[in-house]
């Protein structure tokens, strides 16, 4: 069977096994970072991996850029 195309907020944490807290990703999503997500109405899913650009995992990392 195929894997879901949108994930949770609990299953993007669940699937990342703990390495991100709910806090980050919700910090994350305000700075328009990390996992690609969608905004419909107060649901917030969150694209499955595969649909990261076959990316295996995001960058903890990750933030907004300085570029001048």
């Amino acid at each position: 069977m195929s894997e879901p195309r949108f994930l949770t907020f609990h299953e993007v944490i669940e699937r990342y096994r703990g390495e991100i807290s709910e806090g980050t990703l919700r910090n994350w999503r305000s700075m328009r970072v990390g996992p690609s997500f969608l905004k419909i109405g107060k649901a917030v899913p969150y694209r499955s991996r595969n649909s990261f650009g076959g990316t295996a995992e995001i960058s903890l990392s990750a933030g907004p850029s300085d570029r001048s």
